[in-house]
């Protein structure tokens, strides 16, 4: 796997340590102890689940879920909190938080500090995550670590959708129109006010309008975006990268289908969720495993050790870092350090035959020709394990596959009996469809689902299922068509799992 230029412009900043400041802040200390209980009813996310010295994005909204402030909330204990806010979100804050301040024993002060965050955090102070990574906080920077290129940091910031303490996000505006509602909401946490009205919001197709991504080659310029007349979303902010532009907007419902794209003006975008770039610590290693392969090719060992111990401290169980670790360390001749790579490969791989193959050529190697063999006893023994795991997966994939098999005829016979009975039941006529098109009988398939969407003509999976029917039966104009009605419908409707599948399969075809 290549990096994008996206990915590898943002590298160092993914992977290393480094720190950032913000200077628009003012922070908010709450002391008391009934400081815990207090902001539990008044904040959107779970605090008593929150760790001591340790944080994350949280927000106040009114009582029809409009943002009062959102911000970070930082646990000291259950007795000392800190809330770091931007400083135009001070009156609104003060006079909320006073307002609910009743009797509780709870003291609110504004304090002067410096405050740093650190991404890929060695130590950890205050922990967290910010931007998909791995972060803590801090009042004051060790001078070893490096401060984080701003130009890098912004644009990282941007592709996540996170945006610190509620960038893009106006007071008043409603949380749910946000990117709040994917990481600063916990929406089955006990009641604070507007929860209520956001849950109804959330559960009723979700927003009108919502936080994608536009990407194309020209640049929007206008802050009311219209496609045919009709407004269609709102330019919060633009990026521009690798001679596109990334576009920050909150889009329509109708046009909120990822992969989909719009013709705006002279230009073409398409249409992309938030993030960008997934920062996943799974997915994070193995970006540095392969661009440590590609730096051994390149006979560069010192830069690909480097990156292999990157991957291992992000995913501690990586065999396969592991492994390759200790075959260039062995290559090099540091048998001593190769060995002990090896032994933390069989420790998190049991089944490993090649940890046990290169102890014993590394053994050999320093003349330690009895455990030498050893090791290559166990290499063999742990051959034939695999071989009798590998044939116990097997007969169990054979089990499994006949569970399946004799589930899909009950699940056929029930489909037939309940359509004797209403032989236009929409349920019923999808899923007699599905099981004739994963048996390849399209015209049947077909059959069932023009049905279906006859008695259910908003029926969003009976168009994705058509369209592949369609499509495997080569009448690929009418599947197009099925795709493109269906899209609309599952936009509309705001079942946008369908709609995104179906988008995908519209775009390859095109």
């Amino acid at each position: 796997m290549e990096l994008s230029n996206l990915e590898e412009y943002l590298f160092d900043l993914r992977f290393k340590e480094s720190y950032f400041t913000i200077n628009s802040h003012n922070t908010l200390s709450i002391v008391g102890k009934d400081a815990s209980s207090f902001l539990e009813n008044q904040v959107t996310t779970e605090v008593s689940s929150l760790e001591d010295n340790s944080f994350h994005e949280s927000a106040i909204v009114d009582i029809k879920g409009r943002v009062v402030s959102s911000f970070i909330l930082v646990k000291e204990s259950s007795s000392a909190f800190y809330i770091i806010f931007d400083k135009d979100y001070e009156k609104a804050l003060l006079e909320r938080l006073n307002l609910y301040l009743v009797s509780e024993d709870v003291e609110f002060e504004k304090i002067e500090t410096d405050l740093f965050f650190i991404l890929n955090p060695k130590n950890k102070n205050f922990k967290g995550s910010l931007f998909g990574l791995e972060a803590s906080l801090c009042f004051s920077i060790d001078k070893d670590i490096i401060e984080a290129d701003s130009e890098k940091l912004s644009l990282l910031r941007f592709i996540s959708g996170k945006c610190l303490m509620g960038t893009h996000v106006n007071s008043g505006e409603l949380i749910t129109n946000s990117y709040l509602t994917e990481y600063a909401i916990d929406f089955d946490k006990g009641c604070f006010p507007g929860q209520e009205t956001i849950r109804k919001i959330y559960n009723n197709r979700g927003a009108s309008f919502f936080p994608m991504l536009l990407i194309g080659k020209n640049e929007i310029k206008e802050n009311i975006i219209r496609l045919d007349g009709k407004k269609i979303g709102e330019l919060k902010e633009v990026k521009p990268f690798d001679g596109e532009f990334f576009h920050y907007v909150n889009l329509s419902r109708t046009e909120r289908i990822n992969g989909k794209k719009l013709v705006i003006g002279d230009g073409s975008f398409v249409v992309q969720d938030f993030p960008l770039v997934d920062n996943s610590k799974k997915k994070r290693a193995m970006e540095a495993f392969d661009k440590a392969v590609l730096e051994f090719h390149k006979d560069k060992n010192e830069k690909a050790k480097e990156l292999l111990l990157i991957a291992i401290e992000l995913e501690p169980e990586f065999s396969d870092a592991y492994e390759s670790l200790g075959v260039i360390l062995g290559r090099e001749k540091n048998f001593s350090e190769a060995i002990e790579v090896m032994k933390q490969l069989s420790e998190v791989d049991p089944r490993s035959v090649m940890a046990h193959t290169n102890l014993s050529m590394y053994y050999m190697q320093l003349g330690d020709k009895e455990t030498a063999e050893d090791h290559k006893a166990k290499a063999t023994l742990k051959q034939f394990e695999k071989l009798g795991h590998e044939a116990d997966l097997k007969r169990k994939e054979e089990e499994l596959l006949e569970q399946k098999k004799i589930e899909k005829e009950q699940r056929l016979n029930m489909f037939i009996q309940v359509l004797e009975i209403d032989p236009e039941d929409a349920l019923a006529n999808l899923g007699l469809g599905e099981l004739k098109l994963e048996q390849k009988k399209y015209d049947q398939a077909i059959g069932h689902l023009e049905i279906a969407l006859k008695s259910d003509p908003n029926y969003s999976v009976a168009y994705l299922s058509l369209a592949k029917a369609l499509i495997a039966n080569s009448d690929i104009e009418h599947g197009k068509e099925i795709l493109e009605k269906g899209i609309l419908i599952a936009s509309k409707n705001g079942d946008l799992m369908p709609a995104n599948e179906m988008q995908g399969i519209l775009n390859n075809i095109k």
